[in-house]
């Protein structure tokens, strides 16, 4: 029985174990977008008769280090992040801390299900579909976490592996194939298609973004940029039906 709470944290030094596979996938992601904008913006210009191939080479390095700070800036944050997390079992409750995050709490009446995946990471379900408790596999004192959880529910065990990783590049293929069929076509009616469905998939990313408790403050307030792309989609559907 627990009688005072208990604090666990990630181990000193873990964050180098996710190190690579953050900078693999963000990589994919920035690969998958500058390819898409290069395609759009190459397409565009031999439609209006010229040729961007001289830039290249003055655009590609600017890219480049533009995306190496960013992915820089972006690590550092998510370990920052990382560091800063805080999971606390009390008598009656849990909750977790990290900074940048909205804190999240559930009685232990309230907690539905707990899993452990093959590689160590536990998820703690809620009653609610926004109430979930991410642990990492990098969690100090697994052994002691783990005896205090089972005594609020029972461990399952998830032998698979985690699908967030491909359904992120799915998404992202499919939103970068939506704007650059938006983006270069000349078919009104595949462009009007095309951009609305975009317009629709952005619209509810940017509601699941807001709502989501695990994602960062700065990650949120940065979607609202999320509008300036959603009035250029609009504005492309309204001139592909109005020029000649």
């Amino acid at each position: 029985m627990l009688t005072s709470p208990k604090q666990f944290a990630p181990r000193e030094g873990s964050f180098a174990e996710i190190r690579k596979r953050y900078i693999a996938l963000n990589l994919v992601l920035v690969v998958l977008a500058c390819s898409a904008g290069f395609v759009i913006s190459m397409v565009n210009a031999r439609k209006a008769g010229k040729d961007d191939v001289n830039v290249l080479p003055i655009v590609l390095p600017v890219f480049a280090l533009a995306i190496s700070f960013g992915l820089w800036k972006g690590m550092k944050r998510q370990k920052a992040a990382f560091e800063s997390y805080r999971l606390t079992i009390e008598p009656n409750s849990l909750y977790r801390d990290m900074d940048g995050v909205q804190t999240i709490q559930m009685y232990h009446s309230e907690v539905a299900r707990i899993t452990k995946n093959k590689h160590g990471a536990v998820t703690i379900y809620g009653a609610e579909k926004e109430s979930i408790i991410r642990v990492p596999a990098q969690i100090d004192n697994r052994d002691q976490l783990e005896e205090l959880l089972s005594m609020i529910r029972p461990i399952e065990s998830t032998d698979g592996q985690s699908l967030q990783p491909l359904k992120a590049v799915l998404m992202s293929v499919a939103t970068l194939g939506l704007m650059t069929l938006t983006f270069i076509s000349r078919n009104a009616i595949v462009v009007t298609i095309a951009g609305l469905a975009l317009t629709a998939f952005l619209t509810w990313s940017f509601i699941v973004t807001r709502r989501n408790p695990e994602i960062d403050d700065k990650t949120k307030k940065g979607m609202t940029m999320v509008f300036l792309l959603v009035f250029s989609i609009l504005m492309k559907v309204i001139l592909v039906w109005t020029q000649p």
